[in-house]
C-alpha cells in the first residue's frame, strides 16, 4: 500500500486530517476474490491503514467492482459506509441482511480520468467543466453532491493542476458550495437522515 511504502506522505495526509478511506489491499477486483480472501484482503487494508494514519478508516471504496459479500464483509469490520454505488447523487441507506449500510455514491464522471478517456486536455477545461457540474447542481432544486475524483499521475501535470487551483478557489469561494470529506457527508447523513425504522 502507498501509505505503508511513503511514510512522508502519510505523515502529511495524517497531519492535515484527510478522510484516508479503504480502496484495496492491492490492485485487485473484489468481485474476483474469495469470500474468505476478500475478508482478509479488508482486514489488512484496514490494519495498514490505521497504522499509517494513527486511526482506523470509516469508509471504504472498492477499486473496480465489489463482490457480493463486500458488504457485509465491511460491516462485520465495522466500515460506517461504502461508496461503492454510482447510481445515485445522494447518500442512502440500504439493508444488508437485519443490519443497515450507508452508501455514499461516487461517481467517474467529474473525475479526473476525463484526461486521459474523454477528451479534456487542459486545465482550463477542467475548470470549465467542474464550474459547469457545480453551477448545475447548485440551481436544481434540491441541490446535490458531486465526487471529485482526483489522481497525483493524471491531475498533477503543471498545466492540469493550474485549473485544479482555479476550480478549487472558485469552490472555496462560492457561497452555497460545501466543500466536505465523505467521512463528514456520512456523519451529515447519519444525524438528518437516519436508516428508515423498520415495524
Amino acid at each position: 500500500m502507498l501509505s505503508e511504502r511513503n511514510p512522508e506522505a502519510a505523515a502529511t495526509i495524517r497531519e492535515a486530517g484527510w478522510d484516508v478511506a479503504g480502496h484495496g489491499l492491492r490492485w485487485e477486483m473484489h468481485a474476483n476474490l474469495a469470500p474468505e480472501t476478500e475478508r482478509e484482503h479488508i482486514r489488512l487494508a484496514t490494519e495498514i491503514i490505521t497504522k499509517c494514519m494513527g486511526r482506523r478508516p470509516e469508509g471504504w471504496y472498492s477499486r473496480y467492482a465489489p463482490s457480493l459479500s463486500t458488504r457485509t464483509i465491511l460491516l462485520d469490520a465495522g466500515y460506517s459506509y461504502d461508496s461503492d454505488a454510482y447510481d445515485d447523487e445522494l447518500p442512502y441507506w440500504v439493508k444488508v441482511g437485519s443490519r443497515d449500510q450507508l452508501v455514499i455514491p461516487y461517481s467517474l464522471v467529474p473525475n479526473d480520468v476525463r484526461f486521459s478517456r474523454q477528451g479534456i486536455t487542459t486545465g482550463n477545461d477542467y475548470f470549465d467543466y467542474i464550474r459547469n457540474a457545480v453551477q448545475c447542481v447548485i440551481d436544481e432544486d434540491p441541490p446535490r453532491m458531486l465526487s471529485f475524483g482526483l489522481h497525483n499521475r493524471i491531475i498533477a501535470h503543471p498545466g492540469r493542476a493550474f485549473g485544479l487551483a482555479k476550480a478549487v478557489d472558485w469552490l472555496a469561494s462560492h457561497p452555497k458550495v460545501w466543500i466536505a470529506r465523505r467521512v463528514d457527508i456520512a456523519a451529515h447523513w447519519r444525524k438528518w437522515h437516519p436508516p428508515p425504522r423498520t415495524v
